[in-house]
Formats: structure tokens, sequence, C-alpha cells
């Protein structure tokens, strides 16, 4: 080991830091730096900013000028949608940009690059990169292709990525971190979904009713617009086992998506008890859709979807309240409607019945 030179510092002599102190020095940094690195990344709650931390951290470490970009897979249309970079002249560029891109399979991940490099958007893109080395990362997690890194640097430098992988083992370390990151993310979404929405239907949960319809009445406050609620009963003839059932419902849940809007919010209560919250909707608007609603359950044929489907008939009960005019708040608004409901129970008739007030009621506003 070779001996330290000294320096006059302030009438004290010092040492000043041997090659390997200071080596030692630059490694205990970058220590620090992937430590907070570390921390940050797995407390991230969206894979599009860990996505983001882990392009600017690898940024320092690659050769200078050198740019990344990151291409996010759109699975049900077979593409790769551009994501992010980590220069603002391809925020601004590619932005609407599309790559074809149909397998998921990490083993097909080279022959599905190929297709993509014969694709013209793809062409369109390389001729803005001026002759710049374009390397391809793919991104998996979850045992799916999730992504794909573009790695773009000046020509006659050293290969950042070879056969699928970095080169560099540090940087091998951040990737790796980086896919746990997003497979806890993934994790995390995939309890919350089962924990607030119903499998079967996806509709939320009856846990999740009253703080979102709280919600609602506070818009509805601030907007002077009123919101609507229907609790719908369903009774199916003749009986019908379980998993027919359950084919069933999942018939009429999407038939009753596709017949209402996207801020329409659905709750599954029990099991066969479905509420439905109707935000900027009166009680004559609302009690119009939920007739049409009922009508079109009770015409319909499941003989597409079950072997005896054509002999079930499926009827519905809907009780109906609205908030300001019907009640004062969204308890109030659940109980008025599952009110309705009960009565119509009792009646055994399948229709829409309208909340009723009590006497001298005073309404919060008057809706615009």
């Amino acid at each position: 080991m070779k001996r330290s030179a000294k320096v006059l510092l302030r009438g004290r002599v010092v040492k000043s830091p041997s090659r390997e102190e200071n080596f030692c020095l630059q490694n205990s940094s970058e220590f620090l730096f992937f430590s907070l690195w570390c921390q940050q990344i797995f407390k991230k709650g969206r894979v599009e900013e860990a996505v983001e931390s882990f392009m600017n951290e690898v940024l320092r470490r690659l050769p200078e000028k050198s740019e990344i970009i990151y291409f996010k897979s759109v699975h049900p249309k077979g593409q790769m949608a551009f994501s992010s970079a980590t220069s603002f002249q391809w925020k601004s560029s590619l932005v609407g940009l599309t790559l074809p891109f149909e397998q998921e399979d990490p083993k097909r991940a080279e022959q599905e690059f190929e297709k993509m490099r014969a694709s013209v958007s793809w062409k369109s893109f390389v001729q803005k990169l001026k002759g710049r080395q374009v390397f391809l990362l793919p991104f998996v997690f979850n045992s799916k292709i999730q992504g794909v890194f573009v790695i773009l640097q000046d020509v006659g430098l050293h290969p950042p990525v070879a056969e699928g992988r970095f080169s560099d083992l540090v940087l091998q370390t951040y990737f790796f971190l980086l896919q746990q990151a997003c497979e806890k993310i993934a994790l995390q979404s995939r309890i919350h979904h089962l924990l607030t929405k119903d499998e079967e239907t996806g509709f939320w949960m009856a846990s999740q009713l009253f703080n979102r319809l709280s919600a609602e009445i506070s818009r509805s406050r601030r907007l002077s617009k009123p919101v609507s609620l229907a609790h719908m009963y369903f009774k199916v003839a003749p009986k019908c086992s379980r998993k027919e059932e359950k084919v069933l419902f999942r018939f009429l849940a999407y038939l009753l998506k596709e017949n209402s809007r996207i801020n329409d919010l659905f709750f599954k209560v029990s099991y066969r008890e479905i509420v439905l919250v109707m935000p900027h909707t009166d009680k004559n608007s609302a009690a119009i859709k939920c007739e049409r609603l009922r009508r079109i359950i009770e015409h319909l044929s499941f003989e597409k979807i079950l072997p005896e489907g054509n002999d079930i008939k499926v009827q519905v009960a809907i009780g109906l309240s609205e908030y300001p005019s019907l009640c004062q708040g969204a308890e109030s608004l659940i109980n008025s409607a599952a009110d309705a409901l009960k009565t119509l129970k009792q009646k055994n008739v399948n229709r829409v019945c309208l909340a009723s007030v009590s006497k001298g009621f005073q309404p919060d506003f008057q809706p615009f």
C-alpha cells in the first residue's frame, strides 16, 4: 500500500486519502445512495412510481448522455404504450406512441422484439434517434412481461444490456429489487381488490357502501346536485343450483354495468341484493332508469348461458330514495331505500317503490 501524501491545513498536518482509501470512500457513499433508494422503492404505491425511481437511479450509473424510455404493456390490446422517459424531449414527443407486443411469455421476448422492430411505429421512432445505439430490456414480474425498457447511448460504448439482462452486476441488483418492489405492489393491489370488491360480480362489497356514499353526499352538498340510491332484490324461479346462480348473477352484473353510467356505483350487500348509487340523479330520473332496468331483466332469456336457462325467470323489486328531497344523509338514504324495498317484499310485488318522507321534512338544499 502506498503512503498517502501530507498537506498543511490550518497549521496542522493532515493526511490526504490514498487511492485505496478513496475507493473505500466512494464505495461507502454509493452504498448509502443504494440503501436510501432501497427504502424508497419499497414504499412506492404504484408500479409507475417505482419504475420512474428506478430509471432515475440507474441513469446515474450509465455513461453520460444515456437515456431510458419505458413502454408498459397494455394486455388486452397486445401493445406496448409509452409510459415514461428520463428526458423531457421524449416525454413530450412520444406521448401516444404504441408498439406491437402480443405475447406476455418471457421466453418469447426475442420473437416479440423482432416483430416490434419490423413495425412502422418502431421505424418511425428509430428515425428520431439520430444513429444512437438502442438496447431493449424486457421488464418481467409475476411471470409476465409487464413492459420494456429502451436504453439509448452513443455509438462505441460498452453495451449495458446482454442476453436480456444488464451487463453490470450492480445494475442487475437494482433491476431485481425493482421486480421485487413491483411484485409487492401487485400483491397489495390484489389483496385490496379482494377486500373491497366482490369477485363474483366485480361490484363493491357492502363494507364500502357507507364511506363511498358519504363521499357522494358531500359532493352533492358542494355542487347542489341530488344523489339517488336503489336497493334491488332479485328473485329467481325455478330454483337453481348455487353454481348456476353464480353464472346467472355474473351475467346480470355485466348487464347492469352495460346499462349504467361510468360514475354509477354498484354494491353487493347480500346474496340476492344489490345497491345502486346514482350521483347527480334526481328521484324521477332514477325511477325511470330503475324501471327500465327492471323490465330488461324480467324479459331476459338465459338459454345461452345455462343448459335449462329458457325456463328461468328473474324478477326484481327495487326500493328507491333520493338525497336531499327524501332524506338528510348517507345513513337515512340507505335506510329509506331499504324500507321501501321492505314494503314491496311484504306485498310480494315486483316494481319500483319510492321512499316516503315524514310530515314537516325539510331538505338540506334545493338541487339545481
